[in-house]
């Protein structure tokens, strides 16, 4: 078999080997609120300062699951019953959710945000990236919409947003006053969490290169080498768009 030939089917190879694991949307590990200021997520430990609120375990929360989970990004809805319902806002206080150690991708889901001719905002301290939105099971409404670092909520809105990257905490303020909203928070995993990528992914970036260096004349040994790929990589199981 000559260069060309082993190039072609090198080729076929690697896209076989990337096409046979399709991403699938993350499984969230949502908060589990204990208190009003404090939850667990799987493993991990959640911590809440901020305006006074109190713990809402109507089980009506965060249904249906399409309003929260895309299937695309989000794979699952937040814990049914499990949240944090607000009742303040209008001012400049800071809020806070701090995980105890660095998490990959944190979510945020919003319920209930915005009331008919009035609007609320949550003005974050990072930049969120809208995933679903819709009407919820108990007032119905519309997805929130989201512009730079603010999430908005005028008439009733609900939906979630993605923080792409790896963080400690989340911060933001409700610089408007609404009776109520509730929230909650999640993470795709902890960031130290990797998964190895077989060989063949690496073929069409590394062995590939080797082979179109490869002279006409080159033998069989030397083309094996070309071709060989590393045993394996790591890299993080979720990437911006």
């Amino acid at each position: 078999m000559n260069t060309a030939s082993l190039i072609k089917l090198a080729s076929v190879s690697a896209v076989l080997a990337l096409s046979a694991s399709p991403a699938l949307a993350a499984t969230i590990t949502w908060a589990n609120w204990t208190s009003t200021t404090a939850a667990t997520a799987g493993t991990v430990g959640i911590t809440f300062t901020g305006q006074g609120g109190n713990l809402d375990i109507d089980a009506r929360n965060w249904q249906p699951v399409s309003t929260w989970a895309d299937g695309v990004v989000i794979g699952n809805a937040p814990v049914a019953g499990s949240a944090i319902r607000t009742r303040t806002g209008g001012g400049s206080q800071l809020n806070t959710v701090t995980f105890p150690q660095a998490v990959l991708n944190p979510v945020f889901a919003i319920w209930s945000l915005g009331q008919p001719n009035n609007s609320a905002d949550f003005t974050f301290d990072q930049l969120p990236t809208f995933v679903a939105g819709g009407g919820a099971q108990e007032y119905g409404g519309i997805p929130i919409s989201v512009s730079g670092n603010v999430v908005r909520g005028t008439g009733e809105r609900n939906g979630s947003v993605i923080f792409y990257g790896t963080f400690q905490g989340i911060s933001w303020t409700n610089p408007i006053f609404e009776n109520c909203h509730g929230f909650t928070v999640g993470f795709d995993e902890p960031a130290a969490s990797v998964v190895p990528v077989p060989a063949a992914a690496w073929l069409l970036g590394t062995g590939l290169l080797g082979l179109v260096g490869c002279s006409r004349g080159a033998g069989p040994a030397a083309i094996r080498l070309a071709v060989r790929a590393p045993a394996s990589r790591s890299i993080r199981t979720r990437r911006a768009p």
